[in-house]
């Protein structure tokens, strides 16, 4: 979804994949290559995932994948009752979303991209 420019693919994968409580913030994400939340984004190429943890926290359950691509980029989504949640990057323009994406890749034992 991120990667792509086609509008009526992304409202369908927000509808089919988004937490329902968060689909309102993927619908202000724009197509593309560019991401507001991380000015120094750069599209995964050939995304992945490469391994999958589950997490708790405060009795809530949800599951992290880590994803790599040929782009040496990585990112950490949380899934939520099966859906998208969040992403995180390494290279986020918001420090807690770095911390965020720090605390969770230390749960993967999958090397970082190289």
């Amino acid at each position: 979804m991120m990667n792509g420019t086609d509008a009526e693919a992304k409202k369908k994968f927000i509808a089919d994949n988004v937490h329902d409580d968060l689909k309102p913030l993927f619908e202000l994400l724009p197509n593309g290559e560019k991401n507001p939340v991380s000015p120094t984004y750069e599209a995964i190429k050939n995304p992945k995932p490469v391994e999958t943890v589950k997490i708790e926290e405060d009795g809530q359950k949800a599951e992290a994948v880590l994803v790599q691509g040929d782009s040496k980029k990585e990112a950490v989504i949380l899934l939520m009752d099966g859906k998208i949640g969040f992403a995180f990057t390494p290279d986020s323009a918001d420090a807690d979303a770095n911390e965020m994406y720090a605390q969770m890749r230390k749960e993967f034992k999958t090397a970082a991209a190289k």
